[in-house]
């Protein structure tokens, strides 16, 4: 999809879950880099308008999982810069799926909705069923 000048830049900080933190530890992370664009760090630190936390666990029920817990601690305005995904959707061998739907966002909790990395032009994380 082309966007406009200006337009088609977007900015992620990179979780790799392997399943060995506790959910306590997880919380925090999410806590911190909510604070973080609440406080426009990333702004002021960064230089970025925006930015989005793209979890990557081994599994798609850890990723499920995660997306729950991070879904009931975020405010509803900020889970839409939360995405989840599974390793095993991702291949050295084959890199297009990472443009496809196959994120899980915070603000679907505990439903299966899909969705891509990078929006639709027209819209913000547009659903995709």
């Amino acid at each position: 999809t082309r966007r406009d000048e200006g337009k088609n830049h977007f900015h992620f900080f990179l979780e790799i879950d392997r399943s060995t933190m506790p959910h306590t530890v997880f919380r925090e992370k999410i806590r911190a880099y909510r604070h973080y664009r609440e406080q426009g760090l990333h702004a002021k630190k960064l230089g970025i308008k925006s930015f989005r936390v793209l979890t990557v666990t081994l599994t798609g029920a850890r990723a499920r999982n995660l997306r729950d817990l991070a879904g009931e601690m975020l405010p509803e305005g900020a889970r839409k810069h939360f995405l989840f995904a599974a390793a095993d959707n991702y291949s050295l061998q084959d890199p297009d799926p990472i443009f496809r739907n196959i994120y899980f966002s915070a603000r679907d909790n505990g439903q299966h909705v899909t969705y891509p990395l990078i929006p639709e032009p027209e819209s913000s994380l547009k659903r995709i069923a």
